[in-house]
């Protein structure tokens, strides 16, 4: 009977956490729905290749929003990446690709 009781109480707290943090995702002004589709890679070598997939996917994002901010871009990183510096990393990347299309 416990055992039921957790489960039933874990599943509704689970519901509740799930949808305030949609609605807070999709409350954001660089809320998307073409990031549904994003899929960050998971073949990362982490030898410093000239062309990793991480820069193939930051390449992606930034095709993606070609006149957005690059506060609209990290958004968008913040919700693949956690580390902070490699996001930044890949900010970096962005802006230096970007300069050359111009």
């Amino acid at each position: 009977m416990i055992n039921d009781f957790l489960r039933v109480v874990s599943r509704q707290s689970y519901q509740i956490l799930k949808n305030s943090i949609c609605y807070r995702w999709q409350s954001s002004s660089s809320y998307d729905s073409r990031d549904n589709d994003l899929i960050p890679p998971t073949t990362c070598c982490m030898s410093n290749c000239a062309n990793c997939v991480w820069f193939t996917f930051a390449e992606e994002i930034a095709q993606r929003y070609p006149n957005a901010t690059m506060e609209v871009i990290d958004d968008v990183l913040k919700k693949y990446i956690d580390d902070k510096s490699f996001r930044e990393f890949l900010e970096f990347e962005i802006k230096m690709r970007s300069i050359g299309k111009n």
